[in-house]
């Protein structure tokens, strides 16, 4: 694509960083609001680091809040006296800027003429997978130490499509930015009792079950949590009297802002989709599934698709952000199982959640029977957990799984390297434990660390209990893991530092 019009695409420059007619004036709360994850301050620092490599790129669904974030890094540098002119703001499918070469756009952008090592200026691209060989200018910056500082952005994994993994390595870190996490929300409504996480989830959670009255009765902030969603716009959605009509609003909300603009606009760009329906169409099919487990072969039948193509369009929402499989964990552990026949395995024993529950339900538009059926706030209730497990896992170096095994099973599955744990999401502390009992039977790496989490559990310590099976809420669960993945996230850019 050839070069844009300098006088064109510096207006739009201009236009999408206010701070330079306002003089470094507070931004808007529409750019920057009040409300910060403790990612924010995290990244302002490591920015302004002497050696500010790699760089941070955040990634994770539309409308997670990545630029809100980076909007309030920006307003976190101008507080700090950095000069607006330090400061340049590209939001890259801008349909000026879009497809144009990263580099042709950063040097032609002015912002470079009085940059030095001792005042590095600073580059907030937004959705940089949308510019022209985006991933080799992020290296060159690195490689040849341009006078830069960057903070980027992704709505999509597009980033791993015409080059190899690594080819990052040193130059960018990948952050996960998941929906807002439960002790986000509960930080929002200003309801006190903060966890203080320790070093595992493990660890953590032993220590809050020896103390649960900072986390109890969270309960009706938990329900409209679930229902309303996890992502920022939802989340903080004022309340009204009509709860249907705040429901009814957000779910127009994920389908317009997350769902459809990825379906058609993210995917095909990065993927080249022709017929972005069947993808929407797919979505439909998995969000429908009483079950959550798959079955390609069905969905391939129901679609009119062959197997492959499903594969890969599922391949495809999981990289937009929209929806996540856990493997069954016995085909990485039983030794009974051969490594040819671990493929298919695989392919057979995946289980679907989607990123946030709320987008499950604003796909296949479940507005009043949401409020009526307490089966579908149980599904609810296992999506957020195995979604903050997940958030965990893309910090800590954990990995998530479920566990089938015959007739008995396990839901959720947290393989950490030193501290695993086992989770049975289920309607009371009465749930069947025979699932948990084999499993912890069968990998006594597990035995002790197995939970029943349900709604209004009495909490007790799996450690302390005779069969090695302890309880807990689901409302005291989720925010124990939303502290101890903001605290990963923090402690991502500290180790980075050192």
């Amino acid at each position: 694509m050839s070069a844009p019009e300098p006088g064109r695409f510096l207006e739009a420059i201009v236009h999408q960083n206010p701070w330079l007619e306002t003089g470094g004036q507070a931004l808007p709360k529409v750019l920057a609001p009040e409300t910060e994850r403790r990612l924010v301050e995290a990244l302002a620092q490591a920015i302004q680091r002497e050696q500010a490599t790699p760089f941070p790129m955040l990634l994770g669904p539309r409308r997670v809040g990545k630029s809100s974030v980076m909007h309030q890094v920006v307003a976190k540098l101008l507080a700090a006296g950095v000069s607006p002119r330090r400061i340049c703001w590209m939001r890259l499918d801008h349909p000026l800027l879009m497809g144009r070469d990263l580099g042709d756009l950063v040097k032609g952008s002015g912002f470079l003429r009085k940059a030095t090592k001792e005042e590095p200026h600073f580059f907030f691209l937004d959705e940089v997978t949308w510019s022209g060989d985006w991933d080799q200018w992020l290296k060159t910056f690195s490689t040849e130490q341009w006078p830069v500082r960057i903070l980027a952005s992704s709505s999509s994994t597009a980033i791993h499509k015409h080059r190899p993994v690594e080819s990052g390595a040193g130059h960018w870190v990948e952050v996960d930015l998941p929906p807002w996490l439960f002790s986000e929300y509960l930080r929002h409504q200003d309801v006190g009792g903060d966890v203080s996480p320790v070093a595992t989830l493990a660890e953590t959670l032993e220590q809050e079950i020896a103390d649960l009255h900072p986390i109890l009765g969270l309960d009706n902030y938990l329900r409209r949590f679930l229902l309303m969603g996890a992502f920022p716009e939802t989340a903080t959605c004022p309340s009204s009297d009509q709860l249907l009509s705040d429901l009814l609003h957000a779910q127009e909300v994920l389908r317009s802002q997350t769902i459809e603009r990825s379906l058609y606009r993210d995917v095909p760009h990065a993927f080249g989709v022709q017929e972005p329906a069947q993808l929407e169409r797919l979505l439909h099919l998995l969000a429908s599934q009483p079950s959550g487990v798959l079955s390609p072969t069905r969905l391939a039948a129901e679609l009119g698709l062959t197997q492959p193509t499903i594969d890969k369009y599922l391949a495809y929402l999981q990289r937009a952000f929209l929806v996540f499989t856990l493997s069954n964990y016995s085909m990485f552990e039983d030794s009974t199982v051969a490594a040819s026949q671990a493929g298919s395995i695989q392919r057979r024993g995946r289980k679907l959640y989607f990123i946030d529950g709320a987008l499950r339900n604003a796909t296949i538009q479940r507005g009043a029977g949401l409020l009526r059926d307490d089966r579908e706030l149980r599904k609810l209730m296992e999506n957020a957990v195995a979604s903050h497990l997940l958030a965990l896992a893309r910090q800590d170096g954990g990995r998530l799984f479920h566990w089938r095994k015959g007739k008995v099973e396990v839901g959720l599955i947290y393989d950490h390297p030193t501290s695993p744990l086992a989770f049975e999401v289920g309607e009371s502390s009465m749930h069947d434990t025979a699932g948990l009992r084999a499993f912890q039977k069968r990998f006594t790496r597990f035995a002790g660390r197995c939970y029943i989490v349900s709604p209004a559990a009495v909490a007790s310590s799996a450690a302390d209990s005779p069969d090695g099976i302890g309880r807990i809420g689901i409302a005291p669960l989720l925010q124990i893991i939303g502290a101890q993945v903001e605290q990963a996230l923090g402690n991502r850019f500290s180790n980075e530092a050192e």
